[in-house]
């Protein structure tokens, strides 16, 4: 092996490939020599062994004059039904360092076969080809290519400054002075040297920039363009790195302490007597000065922040035998609208009804036309608001770039159907669906434009209220509304009912009549349907009802509960569904004043007679009561007939108290009988009949 006289030993060489190869393996890359950063590949003449790899690939590299860095490299690769695509540029590795800008990407998609079950996926990378990827179409989840510039490395931080050293304390203390008459003063004290100043930090580095994004093209022939909707592309620049952060400046060093100041003399001066005499000592030195503090260094300036790369491009091609036209971007179709209709056409989606997709409009929003002559396929599957797993093919024509086309359905061809579900109401039907092209599409949702709920509703002007047995109760008014397109009822295309219940603890079922505004009167001793109502589309219908409830019972008070449901016949099934009801709560107490009765008793068939004790033939016979009681009176007045017809068959009129009339009241307006009508005059008319001739008493049933 030949010998080298270059600064750059061997070792250190040998040591650079060996960092070189673990950054290659770790950012699974190529490397490459830079000539910049080692000029000694002019001067080094290396014969190695075959043995050494390492040192000849190195050497092999130094010949070629440049020096080790990253670069991207191409990568095809595929995970989970992802086709990986990468001529991304590697990341710096180096503080300061750029990261290198993508390469380019020319790939081409082709079905396999006439089927089209399978896809290949062929081209460059670099300008040079890959290795062809073949996939069924059904594995293909998306093929990303990327082609993204490297990220920039971080600038080198600044050294920090050096500190200052701090400056010396004074050497020499000042000396003493003497004592005596008169004593000597101490000397001062030496003064601390200053401290030396801190020196400047260095600046950081500057942040690499990112490197450019690179350039990518994909390719299909013009009518199998629909491959395009598998790519997803990146070639976004890498980013800037920050600049290194400016080293710290030095501490300036601490001024050095001022020597103490030495002690004064002590005054020792006697008189003629030799006794002391009082006088000043020595003044004592002063300390020395103490030395002035260092400057702090600067503190050096953040390096400058690396900038993004710029973005690459892109295009896509199609080829045909007029040649290959190239474009900024895919075509888009998207469903622009969407025509519903429902089973009854009355614009309302009802619990179990079925709705049919009637017209589709699709748009071409992209700017290349889309591939002739395929077929759409609409799959859609169950949404919240619309059941139906129902497939839909049409064929579509070419649609230009900025063009549309209308697709027109029989009805019946796309069934879907609401769910039975009341908490669904108000909400819109949406249909859940995915248009492909040969297995190649997106989902998207599509409203019916139709909202789930009836088409009728109904309302009550109360919620209760309170009457007179035996009276006719105040008018409460039922609205039934109908927001549909068409008439609902008994003239409209759909049966429409209103039932009426009653439920009661006290008050029997048979005792409640329902009284219409035609004077229909409904007893309720079962539920009573009105089938004969009719409501106009977007129109209302009221219906005003009173209610008659009687005292059989000779209830003081009692009270129950009214219900009014509106029903709309199942479309599919044939059955009664309850659209809506609402609750009247009633309480009744019993005002005998207030019940009007007016009453004529024929005893034509019921043989009554009664004893007149002021007649010549005592026992007659009784033809009829005429019973008479106003509204708001305690009194009841009637006259008793005996056969004949002139005016001295009929009775004056008898008065007598109405206290005590419900049990005869309730009987007389039911299937009473002889005996009831003898029980009544002895109770109210005997006790009460006039003097003379028309005094009668002992009334009974005969035989």
């Amino acid at each position: 092996m030949k010998t080298h006289n270059h600064p750059l030993s061997f070792f250190k060489l040998a040591r650079k490939l060996d960092e070189t190869f673990n950054i290659c393996k770790r950012k699974k890359s190529i490397c490459r020599i830079q000539k910049e950063q080692l000029e000694a590949s002019r001067v080094f003449e290396f014969y190695f062994s075959e043995d050494e790899v390492k040192i000849f690939f190195l050497s092999a590299i130094l010949s070629g004059g440049i020096m080790i860095s990253n670069f991207a490299q191409a990568r095809v690769s595929v995970s989970d039904g992802t086709v990986y695509i990468s001529v991304s540029g590697s990341d710096a590795n180096s503080y300061g360092q750029d990261g290198s800008s993508a390469g380019r990407a020319d790939v081409k998609l082709a079905y396999t076969d006439e089927t089209k079950t399978s896809v290949r996926i062929f081209g460059t990378t670099w300008g040079e080809k890959f290795k062809d990827v073949v996939l069924p179409i059904k594995d293909i989840k998306s093929i990303n290519v990327y082609a993204v510039g490297g990220d920039g490395a971080r600038g080198l931080d600044g050294n920090s400054g050096r500190d200052g050293s701090d400056g010396r304390s004074g050497f020499w203390s000042g000396s003493s002075g003497s004592d005596g008459c008169p004593p000597s003063d101490g000397r001062d004290g030496d003064d601390g040297s200053d401290g030396e100043n801190g020196t400047n930090g260095t600046d950081g580095g500057s942040g690499g920039d990112g490197g450019n994004g690179g350039r990518v093209a994909i390719t299909t022939s013009a009518d199998q363009s629909e491959l395009m909707l598998l790519v997803s592309i990146d070639v976004s620049g890498g980013s800037g790195a920050y600049g290194g952060s400016g080293g710290r400046g030095g501490r300036g060093g601490q001024g050095g302490r001022g020597a103490d100041g030495g002690r004064g003399g002590r005054n020792t001066c006697k008189d003629a007597e030799g006794k002391p005499v009082w006088g000043p000592d020595g003044r004592d030195g002063n300390r020395g000065r103490d030395g002035r503090s260092g400057s702090d260094g600067y503190s050096g300036s953040d390096g400058r922040n690396g900038s993004s790369g710029g973005s690459g491009s892109w295009s896509f091609n199609t080829e045909s035998s007029a040649g290959v036209v190239s474009y900024k971007n895919r075509f888009k179709l998207e469903i622009t609208s969407a025509v519903f209709t429902d089973d009854n056409e009355n614009g309302i989606l009802e619990p179990g009804e079925r709705v049919y997709l009637t017209s589709l409009e699709v748009s071409n929003k992209g700017v290349m036309p889309s591939p002739a002559g395929q077929i759409i396929q609409l799959d859609f599957s169950n949404s919240e608001t619309l059941y139906s797993p129902t497939t839909l093919k049409a064929r579509v024509s070419e649609i230009a770039a900025g063009g549309k086309q209308v697709l027109n359905f029989k009805k019946g061809a796309l069934p879907l159907q609401v769910p039975m579900k009341r908490e669904l109401f108000g909400q819109k039907g949406t249909a859940k669906g995915r248009i492909s092209i040969n297995s190649i599409g997106w989902s998207r949702e599509l409203e019916s434009g139709m909202a789930i709920g009836w088409p009728v509703s109904l309302s009550a002007t109360s919620s209760s209220l309170s009457g007179n047995f035996e009276v006719s109760s105040s008018v409460v008014n039922y609205k039934i509304k109908n927001v549909g397109a068409r008439d609902i009822g008994a003239r409209g295309y759909q049966p429409l009912y209103l039932q009426f219940a009653w439920n009661s603890k006290t008050i029997p079922a048979e005792d409640v009549l329902v009284k219409l505004a035609d004077g229909t009167v409904i007893p309720l001793g079962e539920a009573v349907v009105i089938d004969t109502l009719t409501v106009p589309a977007k129109g209302e219908l009221s219906v005003p009802v009173s209610l008659l409830v009687q005292n059989r019972k000779a209830l003081s008070n009692g009270s129950g509960t009214l219900t009014a449901s509106l029903r709309l016949r199942d479309s599919g099934s044939g059955n009664q569904d309850i659209v809506q009801a609402t609750n009247l709560s009633v309480n009744q107490s019993l005002n005998i004043s207030a019940i009007p009765w007016n009453q004529s008793l024929s005893f034509a068939r019921a043989r009554v007679q009664c004893q007149f004790p002021n007649l010549q033939l005592q026992d007659q016979p009784i033809a009829g009561i005429q019973i008479f009681k106003a509204a708001g009176s305690n009194q009841l007045q009637f006259k008793v007939s005996v056969p004949g017809s002139t005016s001295s068959s009929v009775s004056p009129l008898i008065v007598a108290s109405a206290s005590n009339m419900m049990t005869y009241f309730e009987k007389f307006r039911g299937a009473w009988t002889a005996e009831d009508a003898a029980d009544f005059l002895n109770k109210f008319a005997s006790p009460n009949s006039p003097k003379g001739h028309w005094n009668f008493k002992g009334c009974k049933a005969s035989p």
